[in-house]
């Protein structure tokens, strides 16, 4: 089920399911929300430079540089309240997670980010995802500098030594 960003998201039930090693050093903690995945439509968002590859340099030991990732911006969060109460529940998400580690020495990584004064999401987006535009016509990409409403997916946290991500 995909929820609306205007949906009370704090009134969910998220819950995390058993976790599954993959070596000594990651895990990866499945999410879920009344035993389904989080899926949530976002209010429309600035996005300054469409979908874009990662950065990588010459030492860099990835194996999936073809995976890309788009910034989202929420910038116009003074002008739309739709945004501002997405924002709200974003936050929540991420105290429920600091909340079940508060107990440990593990550092929960923000996954909103400062740029240029404004708060920052950088989401993952798989090649084969669809775009449209607002006639629902398909698109071939996302155009730089537009406003778009996403479908957000939250599979769960990755922890990795003493640090724990949230993967969007």
């Amino acid at each position: 089920m995909i929820h609306h960003h205007s949906d009370n998201l704090q009134s969910l039930s998220f819950k995390l399911k058993t976790p599954l090693k993959y070596s000594d050093e990651f895990t990866f903690i499945p999410l879920q929300v009344n035993n389904e995945d989080f899926l949530v439509q976002t209010p429309r968002l600035f996005t300054p430079f469409g979908i874009q590859a990662p950065f990588t340099d010459q030492s860099s030991t990835l194996q999936n540089r073809d995976k890309t990732q788009v910034m989202i911006s929420f910038q116009n969060k003074d002008n739309d309240s739709k945004t501002t109460h997405f924002l709200q529940s974003l936050q929540f998400i991420y105290e429920l997670v600091c909340s079940h580690y508060s107990s440990s020495s593990v550092q929960v990584n923000e996954f909103m980010k400062e740029y240029k004064g404004e708060l920052i999401m950088n989401a993952k987006v798989k090649s084969d995802v669809p775009i449209f535009d607002t006639m629902k016509h398909r698109c071939d990409e996302l155009p730089l500098y537009s406003y778009a409403s996403y479908i957000l997916y939250l599979p769960g946290l990755w922890v990795i030594k003493d640090q724990v991500w949230i993967q969007w």
